[in-house]
């Protein structure tokens, strides 16, 4: 289980090692990098928190994969947080990194859940309404989810607004339900 608090204080650290250097820009590339190779293979995750493999192997995974790759701020701290056994925190640490840039860049990180990719058209709508909305630049994050059955999920902070069909569903569901027949 991930300890929020752990990962946010890594991600706070970074923040401050990466700003501190100037390479804000660099870290936040690189981190994005490394949070997509940890959502496309999650076997990543699961070799660097494997109890019954030896750190040196895991070290040198992280070697042949990031060394050449990071910026060798960015490498030490991998290095750090598997040596420190945090692997499992890992895509948190990146994602409230990620976050912890955008809010120093006046930016507004926007969570869009729907079945399938957006299309150009809906993409560059949607940021021209929220950015007009919000009045601050918008980090989108797009995620699929084919439960929602259509339409779309934007959180913005701790805002949600929810246009899947599937809530939408279950709204009238639940509606119906509560009607009385006489």
């Amino acid at each position: 289980m991930i300890d929020h608090d752990i990962a946010a204080r890594y991600a706070q650290a970074l923040f401050f090692i990466v700003r501190d250097r100037h390479l804000v820009d660099v870290a936040y590339e690189q981190m994005g990098a490394l949070e997509t190779a940890l959502i496309g293979d999650p076997a990543l995750v699961g070799f660097l928190t494997a109890p019954q493999i030896a750190d040196d192997k895991k070290e040198a995974l992280l070697a042949r994969v990031f060394k050449e790759r990071f910026h060798p701020a960015l490498y030490e701290f991998l290095l750090l947080v598997a040596r420190k056994r945090r692997a499992g925190a890992l895509r948190e640490i990146v994602s409230r990194f990620r976050d912890l840039v955008s809010e120093a860049r006046g930016e507004v990180k926007v969570t869009v859940t729907s079945v399938y990719p957006l299309l150009s058209d809906q993409r560059t709508e949607l940021f021209r309404r929220l950015e007009a909305k919000l009045k601050k630049k918008i980090r989108l994050d797009e995620r699929r989810d084919p439960r929602a059955l259509g339409g779309m999920k934007v959180v913005i902070g701790d805002q949600a607004i929810d246009g899947t069909v599937r809530t939408a569903l279950t709204n009238l569901r639940q509606r119906l339900l509560a009607i009385e027949v006489a």
